[in-house]
């Protein structure tokens, strides 16, 4: 894939290593509007720690930017949370491909 240097931006995240083209227009769209709930993990760091939290995301779980970002998203995870999902999220991670999945997660 192709990869770019990303310049930083006065707002939002600012990634620390290089990212595809494709990861970047993404993360550029996402990051025009306040209300989207999203986060970044890094596969590479120590239990996939969330390195980015969204506004929105803060505002729709109830949790600070500092509770969230440096920890799993498995803190989110409840009783109704379906491991199947889990399981297709962790395959991938092993796996190095994408998945999407729709996971139930709690607010605070």
């Amino acid at each position: 894939s192709t990869e770019e240097n990303v310049r930083p931006k006065e707002r939002g995240f600012v990634p620390e290593k290089k990212v595809s083209l494709k990861d970047q227009l993404v993360i550029d769209m996402l990051s025009t509007h306040d209300d989207l709930c999203w986060v970044i993990t890094d596969p590479d760091l120590k239990d996939n720690q969330i390195v980015y939290a969204s506004s929105g995301f803060c505002r729709q779980t109830g949790y600070r930017k500092e509770e969230i970002e440096g920890v799993n998203c498995r803190f989110l995870q409840g009783a109704e949370t379906d491991p199947r999902d889990i399981e297709k999220i962790r395959s991938a991670i092993r796996e190095q491909r994408e998945q999407s999945v729709c996971v139930l997660n709690y607010r605070k």
